[in-house]
């Protein structure tokens, strides 16, 4: 998924299921550096990707410094990442509230690990 594409901003902004969320070609970390390319039969330069990881705060302060230069990025990046960074704490927290259910042996449910998949699924009684 991207967040920007090139064409619509001064950046390229997308998530990468291994990587996390990434700045392609990021001209904040261009080094001047050139290398001859035998596709293009011409030196061009070498650019470097900025990676965030799976860390939403570290791609909107990469944002600021962006627009700091005057780089355009749609306002509408920051608003979903915002998002993001928002439906990420109320899974943490139902996570937690979940998890102390089950502390205090509240809502006890039994769960199995699945080998096919590596997640969890509820074990069911034959009562039910």
């Amino acid at each position: 998924m991207s967040y920007c594409r090139f064409g619509e901003a001064d950046v390229y902004i997308y998530d990468d299921v291994y990587h996390g969320i990434i700045c392609c070609a990021c001209p904040l970390l261009d080094t001047g550096e050139i290398k001859y390319s035998e596709f293009f039969k011409a030196e061009i330069p070498v650019m470097h990707d900025f990676v965030a990881g799976y860390d939403r705060h570290k791609m909107l302060d990469h944002i600021v410094e962006h627009r700091y230069v005057h780089h355009y990025i749609p306002l509408d990046v920051d608003e979903r990442l915002k998002e993001e960074i928002e439906e990420d704490r109320q899974k943490a927290r139902a996570l937690t509230e979940a998890t102390q259910d089950l502390l205090r042996g509240e809502d006890h449910v039994d769960w199995c690990r699945d080998p096919f998949c590596g997640g969890y699924y509820e074990i069911k009684d034959e009562d039910d």
